[in-house]
């Protein structure tokens, strides 16, 4: 397995980019199917620009952090980032969901416990695009 194989599986590319409300929304989501317990904490950029005699506000950079911790097995946990990919025009929306990887492991070197989780909420990710 190559490191592009990690990455392929533990980064979950979402259908369309979201807003970071509808991002906690699916977030919620998640949490409730799984079920599982989920923390996170919500970064945003803003700025403040004038022109002409107006100000208006920017939303810049979002990123969300956090971990998630199936009830269903108790191996089954890890921390993750919710931010816009590296190709995204429109940094203020969320378009990935990235799971911690290790420098160096290959994919069979993870706990099963752990690819499991990712491929679980692939599958809710995948479910709630379709509701």
């Amino acid at each position: 397995m190559t490191v592009d194989e990690v990455l392929e599986k533990s980064i979950i590319h979402l259908p369309m980019p979201l807003s970071l409300e509808r991002t906690e929304k699916l977030l919620v989501y998640i949490a409730e199917q799984l079920p599982a317990n989920l923390s996170y904490e919500l970064s945003s950029h803003h700025s403040i620009y004038h022109e002409e005699g107006k100000s208006s506000k920017q939303l810049g950079t979002v990123s969300i952090t956090g971990s998630i911790k199936s009830l269903k097995d108790i191996l089954a946990s890890d921390s993750f980032q919710c931010t816009p990919s590296e190709n995204d025009e429109d940094i203020s929306r969320i378009s990935q969901i990235k799971f911690s990887v290790v420098p160096g492991y290959e994919l069979d070197e993870y706990r099963k416990e752990v690819t499991r989780l990712w491929d679980d909420v692939r599958q809710l990710v995948s479910e709630y695009f379709k509701i």
